[in-house]
């Protein structure tokens, strides 16, 4: 019995810097060291912050989302 047909195609090759295949490539950010859950949480909440001040809609950023599925206060 022969093997049945692939059902998705093979993925284009990305093209520039930027990758996450089975190697991780960062572009301009490669050595550069990542932050850590407190220090992140820091820069997303003083971001959450700023457009509350600015009175922009901070509900619909991916920011927001991603603070509530993290649980980060």
């Amino acid at each position: 019995m022969a093997a049945p047909a692939p059902t998705s195609r093979k993925r284009e090759p990305i093209q520039g810097d930027e990758e996450a295949g089975a190697e991780l490539k960062l572009g301009e950010f490669q050595d550069v060291d990542a932050l850590t859950h407190s220090e992140a949480a820091l820069v997303i909440n003083a971001l959450v912050a700023k457009r509350k001040m600015d009175r922009k809609n901070v509900n619909d950023t991916e920011y927001v989302a991603f603070v509530k599925r993290c649980n980060i206060q």
